[in-house]
């Protein structure tokens, strides 16, 4: 099923993340959803979602 809820990112697209105290308030796996300590979680544990965003998952993984 996770793989139907992965839409690929484009490199030209703005990637953005959830502010580190905000409370998540949607269930989509995409980078505006998480956190970016989260997302670099999710890329980390999850082959799929690196290869449907790759952008957002090198972004995630970048010191701040």
């Amino acid at each position: 099923m996770l793989p139907a809820l992965l839409a690929p990112a484009r490199a030209d697209e703005s990637v953005r993340f959830l502010p580190d105290e905000a409370l998540i308030a949607c269930r989509a796996i995409m980078p505006a959803c998480f956190t970016k300590a989260g997302w670099a979680e999710l890329c980390e544990a999850n082959p799929e979602v690196r290869l449907a965003h790759p952008v957002a998952c090198r972004l995630a993984g970048e010191e701040p």
